[in-house]
């Protein structure tokens, strides 16, 4: 339930998994008739006071959607093909040290685009176990 403070500020509350996953269908890459959204598999990358950002696959494609309090809700940032960044489903990345409570994640395949990930969303899973469940 919203509070009064977040109502005054203007933020709403951050999206449901479903709605986050329900995003996908406004990008242009997304095809109705192949990728089952009952199917979609997602992993949550950051979480900031006002923004969450996640990878969610289809049997076909990779997306990245930010849901930012700020904003009307959540929104597909990029996608890409599954076969183009993670052929053979082995999705190779590497981590590099940014801030204090943040890291970057590169995807080997996709190197230009920023992918900044919350250490504190990690302590019991490794971020690249939870990446590998994503593409299988």
């Amino acid at each position: 339930m919203m509070s009064f403070q977040n109502l005054y500020k203007g933020l709403r509350d951050f999206s449901v998994n479903p709605q986050v996953i329900k995003t996908i269908q406004n990008s242009k890459r997304y095809q109705p008739n192949s990728e089952d959204l009952s199917k979609a598999r997602m992993v949550q990358l950051l979480e900031s006071r006002n923004q969450r950002t996640y990878l969610v696959a289809t049997n076909e494609n990779l997306y990245k959607i930010i849901d930012d309090r700020r904003r009307n809700g959540p929104k597909v940032a990029w996608s890409r093909s599954l076969s183009s960044i993670a052929p053979n489903h082995q999705l190779a990345v590497h981590i590099e040290p940014y801030k204090r409570t943040i890291d970057r994640l590169v995807i080997d395949n996709l190197p230009e685009k920023q992918n900044l990930v919350s250490k504190k969303l990690f302590r019991n899973i490794e971020l690249e176990t939870a990446l590998k469940k994503l593409v299988c």
